[in-house]
């Protein structure tokens, strides 16, 4: 009898384990939708039929731009240029009829670039500018301004990823999102620092000093506060950015667990900066560790040269950093179509073919939505 009921069991069983792995074996091939389409049911409209089209499997579809909502929120601002007649998200997720799985795409450090200040006061520029990243100098962004910033190839402003208030209010825009909307996924940008020069914020500092007794704000990597000898500089060069990362990944951490309380099957992901380096010592994202750690299911590094070897050299040193594993069930490559013809990103396809990588992500639908050729070279385009 015990025999028979094994039988049984492995004959049911295995089929639908293979079954299952075939599903979490699939490529992905991805699109970046920017928010501007999303003021428009047409437009929304021929997004779908066009990613339909293109055989895309998942839509990034950005709800955050810049601190406010392209959907119906309790607390954030509307996004300007909306009257609040419909909600784009819920128009997306029904038109959408389950022919993609769709991630919301939040911005979360970056929050105006505008020349003009936001239109609602409740706006996070208005609320709080005291949440500002500040720089080494010890000025915020905010009061350092757009002009000065713009001039220093800064975007806009950021808010700093180790303010605690800042942490609450963004765990309550995440969670009113998963629990208000049926989304399959929440794809996290500007999940970084504004730079390596960044953030000496109060409560950063703060942090800081309670663990080691220094404050990073004059006891800095440039020198300026007390001559440091060079192994005691490159001592706490090192310090100092072991912390932002820390920081950053615990911040990622309770986003992850925040997510999971509401809905354990949400996908997690991150746009993330694809030079390797940079990432670590600038942005300030141990991304490979928020994947080894669960916090997140895809990485999606922003791999926007248009320089073949660049591109690959990028793709080559995650899979040195992160290995043959993650790069197969954890990597989806970001490429780019603003800044070159269909052939050289057919030819990028193609790297990441060869490297193994989960899937492809097209930044963005906007840059082929009018130029139908170049659009249909990226539906043919095969992952």
């Amino acid at each position: 009898m015990n025999l028979r009921i094994l039988a049984v069991f492995f004959a049911f069983y295995f089929p639908i384990n293979i079954f299952a792995q075939k599903e979490n074996s699939k490529s992905i091939k991805a699109l970046w939708v920017v928010r501007d389409i999303l003021k428009s049911k047409t437009d929304i409209e021929k997004m779908l039929d066009d990613a339909e089209a293109a055989r895309i499997t998942d839509l990034f579809v950005q709800v955050r731009g810049r601190g406010d909502a392209y959907y119906k929120s309790a607390f954030v601002p509307l996004a300007e240029g909306l009257d609040g007649s419909f909600d784009p998200l819920e128009f997306v997720l029904l038109k959408s009829d389950g022919r993609f799985k769709i991630h919301v795409w939040i911005n979360v450090m970056y929050i105006w670039s505008a020349d003009n200040n936001p239109a609602s006061k409740e706006h996070l520029l208005f609320k709080y500018p005291e949440w500002s990243a500040v720089s080494k100098s010890g000025t915020s962004m905010i009061d350092e301004g757009l002009k000065k910033l713009k001039e220093r190839n800064k975007e806009g402003y950021y808010l700093s990823p180790g303010n605690n208030e800042f942490q609450e209010y963004f765990l309550k825009v995440v969670e009113e999102l998963v629990r208000r909307y049926k989304i399959d996924g929440v794809h996290m940008d500007y999940i970084r620092y504004a730079g390596k020069e960044y953030d000496y914020s109060a409560t950063m500092r703060s942090k800081f000093i309670l663990n080691y007794n220094i404050d990073p704000l004059t006891t800095d990597s440039n020198g300026r506060v007390g001559v440091q000898p060079a192994e005691q500089k490159k001592w706490f060069d090192n310090l100092w950015s072991t912390f932002r990362r820390d920081e950053l990944t615990k911040f990622i951490s309770r986003i992850h667990s925040a997510v999971n309380s509401i809905r354990a099957n949400i996908i997690m992901s991150a746009a993330v900066w694809a030079d390797m380096d940079m990432a670590t010592n600038e942005m300030f994202q141990d991304w490979p560790a928020w994947i080894k750690n669960g916090y997140i299911d895809f990485a999606v590094p922003m791999n926007y040269a248009a320089d073949n070897r660049l591109f690959e050299s990028r793709v080559k040193s995650a899979k040195d950093k992160v290995g043959d594993k993650i790069m197969a069930q954890n990597i989806i490559m970001g490429i780019s179509m603003y800044n070159q013809n269909s052939a050289a990103m057919n030819e990028k396809v193609a790297i990441c073919k060869v490297y193994g990588l989960k899937g492809i992500s097209f930044f963005s639908y906007e840059s082929v939505r009018k130029d139908r050729a170049y659009f249909q070279k990226m539906a043919d385009s095969e992952y």
